[in-house]
């Protein structure tokens, strides 16, 4: 089963709402992956240090984390997706 947080919310660019999932497999396995800028530079982090990225608003104009539709059965249609809100609140 793919961990996601439910209250980081994202929408790809089929409208999709998304949310950040951990990595299962490889050297970031377990964590949460994101970027700050640009495409090539990833990064991954546990829980509470995305959490505490988002609240200090690193995601709020360039960041992005890796994120899966919601209903998504497996990781085939992830994407490093902006964040649109968090603990619903709009970040847009």
């Amino acid at each position: 089963m793919i961990e996601i947080l439910l209250d980081v919310v994202g929408k790809n660019t089929n409208g999709d709402i998304c949310h950040p999932y951990k990595y299962q497999r490889g050297p970031m396995t377990g964590m949460y992956v994101y970027t700050l800028n640009g495409n090539d530079n990833f990064e991954a982090t546990d829980e509470e240090g995305l959490r505490n990225m988002i609240e200090s608003g690193q995601f709020n104009h360039t960041g992005r984390i890796r994120m899966i539709p919601h209903n998504a059965t497996s990781t085939a249609a992830a994407s490093a997706i902006n964040v649109v809100s968090y603990k619903r609140i709009s970040l847009t």
